[in-house]
């Protein structure tokens, strides 16, 4: 073997040497790497359910199906799927829920509305002003006797009030019970002495004192229609003369004895009315001057209302045809929410009015 030949023999060891040695780096490298790789990354947690399958179909419903376990009934869920795009879209603005000012019912809830309600075994009685005065107001001291225990030394003062009378029976439903104000107790005895804290009303000789326990917090109402049929009357407005409107207290001839429970949503319907009308003739005068031509005779008609207890027209006057009595049908005038309830009665807030509410007002059913 000449010289040359065995260096081209020596070039070839190395070279296979070299790659060798390089194939034996990147073996290294890899391994290196897929080991890096490999360790950083934490085997998967297994959960305590299989998740469900999620499959997109072709109509644009997503089929939900049970978890790939074997132990696992098979169930699916149709969900629809809505494909939005830019566009403009109006949407009907959400109805505000009505909102109840807590001042509207709040005395109604604290102080005894009925009679009925009042225990006379524990009833005090005022006597008088600390002077002999009888007529006190706010800050005003004054005498009592027969005073019940009370907790937190303060009593509420009221006194007997009206009837309530049904409309259409004549029948006595209950008495209300009128809230005068609040007493403070300064000394205990068998004739104690108070002052007047707040009063909504003169206190007199005579009314009456029961002990005042903390204040009722507003109820938690769900407005609601009626599981029952209601056919009742508004039986008191509370002295108002032209009727109440929204946000004022009336008392209805219906209560638990009835169906009735809070949150009942009630119609309050004007009764059918009567609608006088009337046809007159208007002559004119006639002029002092007879070459003047007198103006042509007028036909006026006039309309009103008749009240409960007025005279009706006379025959005749119906037979010409100079009166006419027109029956007009029942109108809508609001809506109430019941918010106390005893057995005979309720009361109730108006939460909506079309028409000033009026006694003997028909309540029903919404949409009756």
């Amino acid at each position: 073997m000449t010289a040359d030949s065995n260096g081209i023999n020596w070039r070839k060891g190395m070279l296979s040497t070299l790659k060798q040695h390089l194939a034996g780096r990147l073996f290294v490298q890899r391994l290196v790497f897929y080991m890096l790789v490999l360790g950083s990354v934490s085997p998967p947690v297994q959960a305590e359910r299989p998740l469900p399958v999620l499959y997109i179909a072709q109509s644009s419903e997503a089929l939900v199906t049970s978890p790939r376990d074997d132990h696992a009934a098979v169930q699916f869920k149709v969900l629809p799927v809505e494909k939005r795009s830019p566009a403009i879209r109006i949407e009907a603005p959400a109805r505000v829920p009505a909102v109840i000012p807590p001042d509207a019912i709040t005395p109604f809830l604290s102080y005894p509305l009925l009679m009925d309600e009042v225990d006379p075994a524990a009833v005090g009685r005022v006597i008088s002003g600390l002077e002999g005065d009888v007529l006190l107001g706010q800050f005003s001291g004054f005498y009592a006797q027969n005073l019940p225990i009370s907790a937190t030394g303060l009593y509420t003062i009221f006194r007997p009030d009206r009837p309530l009378m049904h409309p259409v029976s004549k029948e006595e439903l209950g008495v209300t019970a009128q809230y005068l104000g609040t007493a403070r107790l300064d000394e205990p005895g068998d004739v104690a002495r108070l002052t007047i804290v707040s009063s909504v009303e003169e206190v007199s000789p005579g009314d009456r004192l029961i002990s005042s326990e903390e204040v009722i917090g507003l109820p938690y109402l769900y407005p609601k229609v009626p599981r029952v049929a209601v056919d009742a009357h508004v039986v008191s407005t509370f002295g108002a003369i032209s009727g109440v409107g929204r946000f004022s207290v009336v008392v209805i001839s219906a209560g638990s004895q009835d169906g009735l429970t809070p949150g009942d949503i009630l119609m309050v319907l004007q009764p059918d009315r009567t609608l006088l009308l009337t046809r007159d003739i208007v002559r004119p005068a006639v002029s002092a001057d007879r070459c003047t031509l007198p103006t042509v005779a007028m036909s006026t008609i006039h309309t009103r209302l008749l009240g409960c207890a007025e005279r009706l027209p006379g025959k005749r006057r119906l037979a010409s045809g100079e009166a006419e009595l027109i029956s007009l049908p029942e109108g809508r005038s609001g809506e109430l929410l019941v918010f106390r309830v005893f057995d005979r009665v309720s009361y109730a807030l108006v939460r909506d009015v079309e028409r000033a509410i009026q006694p003997s007002d028909r309540v029903v059913n919404p949409g009756s």
